[in-house]
């Protein structure tokens, strides 16, 4: 079960909804918070419009992503954080992708996403599949990809 916190009739096991300004509002609080603490050293994710993935690779890491979804309402949620701003600080390296959030807690959290490297040998054979399998370069660069 998740955390728990009080309210008005006593205890309840999750928060109550805040409307998506209110969410906004909160989450420049903890961005400036942050950035007072840690200094410039932080890359909040800040969206120029509505699109999260504007290029194939984005969209394509998106699309793959929504099929290993365990829960239905995880990848929604995190939607909307993006969307509201609540991303504070985000990391992408070889072997994990970090996160600091202000979700529905009241401090922000860390987040970890650890990504195994492939084995040497694993990654020679994918790496020769591809080049029989792609035409050319320029196929790659447009995302054109035979269907298996």
């Amino acid at each position: 079960m998740g955390w728990r916190y009080r309210s008005r009739g006593g205890w309840a096991d999750s928060p109550p909804y805040v409307v998506e300004s209110e969410r906004m509002r909160q989450a420049e609080k903890a961005r400036a918070r942050l950035l007072k603490k840690k200094g410039a050293d932080i890359q909040p994710v800040v969206l120029d419009g509505h699109a999260i993935a504007r290029t194939w690779w984005g969209k394509a890491w998106n699309e793959n992503l929504e099929r290993y979804a365990d829960f239905e309402n995880r990848l929604p949620r995190g939607r909307s954080y993006v969307r509201n701003g609540s991303v504070l600080d985000l990391r992408i390296a070889a072997t994990a992708i970090t996160a600091i959030v202000a979700g529905s807690r009241p401090k922000p959290y860390d987040v970890t996403i650890k990504i195994k490297p492939l084995a040497r040998k694993v990654e020679q054979a994918l790496m020769a599949k591809s080049r029989a399998a792609l035409d050319s370069m320029q196929s790659l660069l447009s995302a054109s990809f035979p269907p298996n």
